[in-house]
């Protein structure tokens, strides 16, 4: 990994996916072992998104994905640039960190240039849906989003791009026992 403190090197792991995929959930599975000691911290690219929308009193998806769009088309980096500045700032540069919710092409490969391994969730859509359909529970908004470009446009990154993909629950659960035997 990129930096070091001492003799410790630093663990950075993103993950990849759609809407639904798992990424949140193992993301928290992974930082809340306490194998980590309270020294990781779970990033997220959509984080002055939220922000942004929140300064504006808007807290739905719809408003996240209106804002993350609109700083996509101003400046197509504008999120990856905000979040590697995260990454490389005194706060965090001596952290194992984890990105929990990477879904486009210029995202993976600022991470890759990073020093992160990346994960690629590879969920089938009825498992993704039946998920955020539970998560929703009655409040059905976000299920209008679950093919917003922003939600699959992981789906075209060649799979080449990722260091380790993985395709169902049994290898999302061995993958975390991997990555937690490590630390």
């Amino acid at each position: 990994m990129k930096s070091n403190q001492g003799n410790k090197i630093n663990k950075r792991f993103a993950f990849c996916g759609s809407m639904g995929s798992g990424k949140s959930y193992t993301s928290r599975t992974i930082s809340d072992n306490p194998k980590w000691e309270g020294n990781c911290k779970v990033l997220s690219l959509a984080t002055p998104i939220k922000e942004i929308a929140a300064n504006m009193n808007q807290t739905s998806r719809a408003a996240h994905i209106m804002v993350g769009t609109a700083g996509r088309e101003i400046d197509g980096e504008v999120w990856v640039k905000k979040l590697r500045d995260k990454i490389n700032s005194d706060s965090y540069v001596h952290r194992d960190i984890i990105v929990d919710d990477v879904r486009f092409l210029n995202e993976v490969q600022m991470l890759k240039e990073e020093g992160f391994t990346i994960i690629y969730l590879k969920t089938p859509w009825h498992v993704r849906f039946k998920r955020v359909k539970l998560r929703c529970g009655e409040n059905f908004e976000d299920l209008q989003y679950f093919n917003h470009e922003s939600e699959v446009a992981c789906e075209s990154i060649p799979l080449s791009l990722f260091d380790h993909v993985w395709e169902t629950p049994i290898q999302i659960d061995e993958g975390v026992k991997n990555i937690l035997e490590s630390i």
